[in-house]
């Protein structure tokens, strides 16, 4: 193990780099070294480099190559602008630590890995970025055990740049972790796993002011013509203000999925949306799978939809909180409207819907049964809003009890704390404590036991 330091204003490259007062100067020699498991190159903060570091060695599993900083001060700042990376990999090294760099105006990314050789998706493994900030560009990675945590994300990025501020891309994308971040201003997307990937994690993150003028997401677990394998699991985030679509995407992942805790408000369409899609180019139909969906103690707010769902089945949207909705013709939950025929067994339970829907839950087009398994023990603040769309026209709550479903649906006002200021939590005396039915869940949003 040994330990380098690089000063871009009193270092030498002509220095052995092996201590502060012999450090090396420029990113070059970084680039031109070899390294072992275990090595730390540490960029001194305050510094600046124009240049690109492009990482040269491996580590191994358990013992990776770090790239950190030393002093006091600002982070080491490396300006990309004119480069297409600020930090790469096009060896295909793995088992790398990228820790506390500041990384500015990269054409195409800030910190990343190669795409492909050949056509050929890399398995890059174990890389961990952590502690960054990048302006003007974001980070995108492939292979498996990557962790990307902690870092900071502002857009947008340079118009050639990947579409999204954080990418985690390709079937070698397994079990990858996206933790504590925050990802701003972005056009397209904030976080985005595509073209496969399998088991992500994307927990207590910030994203937010995604696609200003275009068509926005969130965070979007996208199989771009490959399915999203293994359960996904996205808790804990907090997504808003992201234009013209959802801030919360589950599209084509069939495996089994997490969603909860999340706060999701100011999407200009859905708070989370499932959709998948019809056969095409690089897959098969995908229309009616079972996505085994979990979708609890979420706060959607702002948005005109709380959760949208379209040509999919096996979704439990249980304890969820929809409120303050926006836009024409709101809804709590849609179903999609003329591919609602492949939807199946969504069960909607313990849910608070609260004034100013349209329709608290839509299915266009089918007899509500053939979609819906169970739609009860929700609260409905106004009465005026439930609804029931497609075999027998629109029908408010009494209407629906009368036909003997959603028995233990009520209509109540739900008397949050504070809903004015988007406090949900509930006062003493709401009428939705203790109304609800054992669903299985063992928590609450703030990981309270329950009994």
């Amino acid at each position: 193990m040994a330990t380098y330091y690089v000063d871009a204003t009193t270092g030498d490259d002509d220095d052995t780099g092996l201590s502060e007062a012999l450090a090396w100067q420029t990113i070059a020699k970084v680039n031109a070294s070899s390294f072992s498991p275990d090595d730390f190159i540490l960029f001194k903060c305050g510094e600046t480099w124009a240049e690109t570091l492009t990482v040269p060695s491996s580590g191994t599993a358990g013992h990776p190559i770090t790239f950190a900083s030393y002093g006091t001060g600002a982070k080491p700042v490396i300006n990309a602008s004119g480069k297409d990376n600020g930090i790469q990999d096009k060896l295909n090294q793995g088992y790398i630590t990228i820790d506390g760099f500041e990384v500015n105006d990269a054409t195409y990314v800030g910190i990343g890995h190669t795409h492909y050789t050949s056509g050929v998706e890399n398995s890059i493994p174990g890389w961990i970025i952590q502690n960054c900030e990048t302006n003007g560009c974001g980070i995108i990675v492939f292979g498996p055990d990557t962790i990307v945590q902690d870092n900071i994300l502002t857009g947008p990025q340079n118009a050639l740049a990947a579409a999204g501020g954080l990418i985690v891309r390709g079937l070698v994308a397994t079990d990858c972790q996206v933790l504590r971040n925050t990802v701003s201003a972005f056009n397209s997307r904030g976080i985005w796993f595509l073209i496969g990937t399998d088991t992500p994690t994307v927990n207590d993150n910030i994203v937010h002011d995604i696609a200003v003028g275009t068509a926005g997401y969130g965070i979007d677990f996208d199989g771009y013509g490959r399915l999203i394998t293994g359960t996904v699991t996205c808790t804990g985030n907090t997504v808003y203000n992201v234009e013209s679509l959802w801030g919360i995407y589950m599209e084509n992942c069939s495996d089994g999925s997490v969603i909860k805790n999340n706060i999701v408000y100011n999407c200009d369409d859905a708070g989370i949306a499932y959709m998948n899609y019809a056969a095409g180019t690089n897959y098969g139909e995908q229309r009616g799978n079972n996505v085994g969906g979990v979708v609890s103690y979420n706060v959607i707010y702002g948005c005109n939809k709380g959760i949208y769902m379209q040509a999919m089945g096996g979704v439990d949207f249980w304890n969820n909180v929809v409120d303050d909705p926006a836009g024409a013709t709101p809804k709590g939950v849609g179903v999609g409207g003329s591919v609602a025929a492949y939807s199946s067994d969504i069960d909607i339970q313990n849910n608070v819907f609260g004034a100013g829907l349209t329709y608290v839950c839509t299915v266009p087009g089918n007899t509500w049964t053939d979609v819906i398994s169970e739609f009860d023990y929700n609260c409905v603040e106004d009465i005026t809003i439930m609804n029931e769309r497609g075999d027998s026209g629109n029908h408010n709550l009494a209407a629906l009890q009368a036909a003997s479903r959603a028995l233990n649906c009520f209509t109540d006002d739900p008397l949050f704390v504070d809903a004015d200021n988007h406090d949900y939590h509930l006062q003493a005396t709401s009428p939705c404590i203790n109304a609800g039915v054992d669903v299985g869940l063992t928590e609450d949003i703030e990981g309270e036991g329950i009994w």
